[in-house]
């Protein structure tokens, strides 16, 4: 079964995601901002990352940033839905720093299923 990591500081959309993941077969870690989400990160090497993108403590850019400089970086789905400026300036960025997909709030469910399950084969 393939680990997937949810970092986003909103619980409700945490909680939506993690119950979506898991009911089409994955198992999943979350985490509510970027340094915890880094700490699970390293505790449990997950194939993939969805990150939010505007977070307190450390934010998504961030966590992109360093998850691209490891060796064995994992595939990154960078989620945004705007916060100071458009959600289209952050997801440019996300992608620009290593992000393999990007996905404005809100989403599809079917939609999102599909592009998880496009970066894990």
């Amino acid at each position: 079964m393939k680990t997937i990591l949810v970092i986003d500081d909103n619980e409700a959309v945490r909680r939506l995601i993690r119950d979506l993941l898991i009911r089409s077969g994955f198992e999943v870690l979350t985490a509510h901002d970027g340094r915890n989400g880094l700490k699970v990160y390293h505790s449990n090497s997950p194939c993939l990352v969805i990150t939010d993108i505007v977070m307190p403590e450390k934010d998504g850019l961030e966590v992109i940033m360093e998850l691209s400089k490891l060796e064995r970086k994992p595939k990154i789905i960078a989620l945004s839905g705007g916060g100071r400026v458009d959600p289209d300036t952050y997801l440019g960025l996300a992608e620009r720093l290593g992000a393999h997909r990007i996905i404005e709030k809100p989403f599809y469910p079917a939609e999102f299923i599909g592009i998880v399950r496009e970066l894990l084969v």
